[in-house]
């Protein structure tokens, strides 16, 4: 039920296309940094979703193939100008369902210069978005994780899928009891399979964060599947069409995924654990 109200909060409200001065809501891709060192346009692969309850920073490493999330407050139309002179506080304008600018103040922290030689300490930073724009691997990513993938009668293993956890043997009291733990456990709603017919995808959480990584993959006559990273190709094995273990090389243990169903796509869940909650 709590995700589900995410969900909601997550629907892109409508907006006019005329108006600028509008809340960003949708999906954005980084186009240029400006300050006044320099204008940048081949900037990092970089992307905002702005909702009613969170703003998510998504940025994708396209030469390793992982990408990861991390929060921002909810991005409102501000204006231009601080609301007082010692203001610093983000600002968002020119903004529609189109695109947005934002404009930020770069602090003294050492490790935003030596990533981005052209940011200039204490000096107002501008970025600019622009909806419905994508890299070749930000639209796998978020082709993957914004729907959920359908059933194919040839190919069982395309959807999405959630990790339910390891299980020792393929024994139906050992699967039983990895299932019944699913909701307590540190996976819950967090690690999640996409398979597409071109490529997988996986998300898992770490200490900070939340990490995915994706690959180009291919499925072989037998019904497994191989990319360009595994040594040997997997094979599923079927429990029943929405429950299949996979075999890890090496170990004796099986990962058990189970499909989603629900009709709530993988960013609405991983969404919820940015969103800020108060408990009394």
């Amino acid at each position: 039920m709590i995700i589900a109200a995410v969900t909601a909060t997550m629907a892109f409200a409508p907006q006019s296309g005329m108006c600028q001065k509008g809340n960003p809501r949708g999906i954005y891709k980084l186009t240029s940094v400006q300050s006044s060192k320099a204008t940048v346009t081949d900037c990092k692969d970089q992307y905002k979703v702005c909702t009613d309850s969170i703003t998510l920073n998504i940025v994708v490493d396209n030469a390793t193939h992982w990408f990861n999330f991390s929060r921002n407050k909810v991005y409102n139309y501000t204006g231009a100008t601080p609301a007082y002179q010692a203001d610093k506080s983000d600002l968002i304008y020119d903004s529609s369902k189109k695109g947005f600018t934002l404009k930020w103040w770069v602090r003294e922290e050492a490790g935003y210069h030596k990533m981005f030689p052209y940011y200039v300490p204490n000096e107002w930073c501008v970025e600019k978005y622009q909806a419905g724009k994508f890299s070749q691997d930000g639209k796998i990513i978020f082709d993957a994780i914004t729907k959920l993938q359908k059933p194919d009668k040839k190919n069982r293993i395309i959807g999405t899928w959630r990790t339910l956890g390891n299980a020792l043997s393929l024994n139906k009291s050992k699967i039983d009891s990895v299932r019944n733990k699913y909701p307590q456990s540190p996976l819950f709603n967090k690690r999640f399979y996409v398979f597409t017919p071109t490529h997988w995808l996986l998300t898992l959480d770490t200490e900070l964060t939340i990490i995915g990584q994706f690959n180009s993959i291919k499925y072989l006559a037998d019904g497994s599947f191989t990319d360009n990273v595994s040594v040997v190709p997997t094979k599923p094995i079927w429990l029943t069409d929405d429950l299949v273990c996979l075999s890890v090389e090496g170990l004796e243990k099986y990962i058990l995924l189970e499909r989603v169903n629900d009709g709530i796509p993988v960013l609405n869940r991983i969404a919820y654990w940015f969103v800020p909650r108060y408990f009394y």
